[in-house]
């Protein structure tokens, strides 16, 4: 899976920490530009709570 089509995922049936994983594709796309510093801050906090991981953390880290 490539960048390209990364909206092929089902985002809205994926879940994070704080919610449905449909703003995880926005964010992923922003390591690349100037919001990389934001973005980052916020996978983190959407992907890894108190060392635990969620059922979006595996679809992220192999997208980013």
């Amino acid at each position: 899976m490539t960048l390209k089509n990364i909206r092929s995922l089902p985002w809205d049936r994926i879940a994070h920490w704080y919610g449905r994983g449909d703003v995880l594709p926005r964010l992923i796309n922003d390591l690349g530009n100037e919001n990389h510093a934001w973005a980052v801050r916020e996978l983190e906090r959407n992907l890894e709570h108190q060392d635990g991981l969620n059922q979006a953390t595996s679809f992220a880290v192999f997208l980013s």
